[in-house]
């Protein structure tokens, strides 16, 4: 194509020059049935369903009135045929080609969607592709050229905005609906609750530190009650009572909510992200990618990452929480988690609406972004929740055995419970090894509870029952 921005006639014959044309055409479709005349478009594409209407031509004897013209646009909405109204002599406009892209969008998805025979589309869709990489040419051409482009009018960013707004409402309505199909669920809305309560044990431990617990006696690693025997019952000064090394057990779970939190939402990210990107980047590009992935894939479902996360906290005993629930989130997301993500992605890479985005001219990495990660969310979400419950169980696990006291959790305080009252007072502290034992099985089974309810979100089958 040469380097000039072309005229609106040799636009439309440089872009459809792919397509058979009909000049003038006067379709039996085209007839006015108020006063029984027959119309006439200056191009007709009919394997596209696309008319092109040149405005302005001076070919025309006698100007059309804007009844006619309205009257010509009603019919050709009416026939299923997208009119293109065009300035023949001027030079092809930025808006102007981008209606044009949007009509052959619009084409493609209707050719992908069509339940006729294949070889029709195995024949047709490249052409579509060629034409609409020759108006794509000519519009990137226009960039180049400031003075072609025209400013976006007040008319079009209204549509715009409007668009935007669309979209805004559609999600809006479609976050409603889960949110309605979620809260069916009992289980799903307790997890939540149950949540929310240990996010509010996290936050008000600080301010009770800050407030009405004295450091000297409520601190949750060095505090001590020098006004009574330890270890001590519940009482009003000690709503849990107090350990053998004389610690408040309440100011104990509290202070472990947090990192239990950061093991469980660092585990959840990191499972959720590898095991999206590796299933989706398998699943959409095959070949040898998906070779190299799924091989990755086999080898760590050898190592179940409870028992990898057990190995690493007896070898690396000063061990922050989010690097171990990192190291969970990586063999876990990589592992079982990628190849479930991997066989959903193939189903939503073989849709219908994949092929037109690709056809429209959609790239690799914009198809993914744009129209398969949005169907991966739920079933991403439902690996997240059961990542934190299988990490923070393993958590508790590595400390429970005294393998890991770097920061305390709830299995650190079990672990002491049996090791301090054994050495000190010869008997289990049930009122120390009870809270953590309970707070444990609850924050496993809330975010279990949510899981069940994101799997409903994820499986059509659950919806239609």
């Amino acid at each position: 194509m040469p380097n000039v921005i072309p005229n609106g006639l040799d636009a439309i014959g440089q872009i459809f020059g792919e397509f058979q044309v009909v000049n003038r055409a006067v379709p039996k479709w085209l007839t006015d049935s108020r006063t029984g005349n027959r119309l006439a478009v200056d191009r007709l594409f009919p394997e596209l369903g696309i008319a092109v209407q040149f405005k302005n031509d001076l070919s025309i004897p006698q100007p059309m009135e804007a009844s006619h013209d309205e009257r010509l646009d009603e019919l050709c909405r009416q026939a299923g045929i997208t009119l293109l109204k065009i300035d023949p002599h001027d030079a092809i406009s930025a808006p102007s080609l981008i209606e044009i892209r949007g009509a052959l969008s619009a084409v493609a998805r209707r050719v992908a969607q069509w339940q006729g025979g294949p070889e029709i589309k195995r024949e047709i869709m490249p052409r579509i592709a060629a034409t609409k990489a020759a108006c794509q040419e000519m519009l990137d051409l226009l960039t180049l050229v400031p003075k072609t482009w025209e400013e976006p009018t007040p008319r079009y960013r209204a549509g715009r905005r409007a668009r935007w707004q669309r979209q805004l409402g559609q999600s809006w309505g479609q976050s409603r609906k889960s949110w309605q199909l979620f809260g069916q669920n009992r289980m799903a809305v307790a997890g939540v609750v149950l949540i929310v309560l240990f996010g509010l044990m996290s936050i008000a431990h600080p301010i009770l530190r800050k407030t009405v617990m004295k450091k000297g006696i409520y601190d949750p690693v060095t505090g001590y009650d020098m006004m009574m025997m330890h270890p001590a019952p519940p009482s009003l000064g000690h709503l849990l009572g107090t350990d053998s090394l004389g610690r408040d057990v309440l100011s104990m779970l509290l202070y472990a909510t947090t990192p239990t939190f950061v093991v469980g939402i660092a585990a959840a990210l990191s499972t959720a992200i590898i095991g999206t990107i590796m299933g989706v980047v398998s699943a959409y590009f095959r070949g040898g990618i998906d070779t190299i992935l799924s091989h990755i894939s086999d080898a760590m479902l050898l190592v179940p990452a409870p028992l990898f996360m057990v190995m690493i906290g007896m070898r690396f005993r000063d061990i922050e929480p989010a690097t171990l629930g990192l190291i969970y989130g990586v063999i876990a997301g990589a592992g079982g988690a990628a190849i479930v993500m991997r066989s959903h992605a193939l189903t939503i890479a073989n849709k219908p609406f994949i092929d037109a985005a690709r056809i429209a001219g959609g790239e690799g990495w914009h198809i993914i972004r744009k129209h398969i990660l949005p169907h991966m969310l739920p079933l991403a979400a439902l690996y997240m929740m059961l990542a934190v419950t299988s990490a923070v169980v393993a958590d508790a696990f590595v400390s429970f055995w005294g393998f890991s006291r770097s920061y305390m959790n709830w299995g650190n305080i079990i672990y002491s419970s049996f090791v301090y009252s054994t050495a000190l007072t010869s008997g289990v502290e049930w009122h120390v090894l009870i809270p953590p034992s309970i707070a444990l099985s609850l924050f496993a089974a809330a975010f279990y509870f949510v899981s069940q309810g994101l799997h409903e979100l994820a499986d059509p089958r659950l919806q239609a029952r």
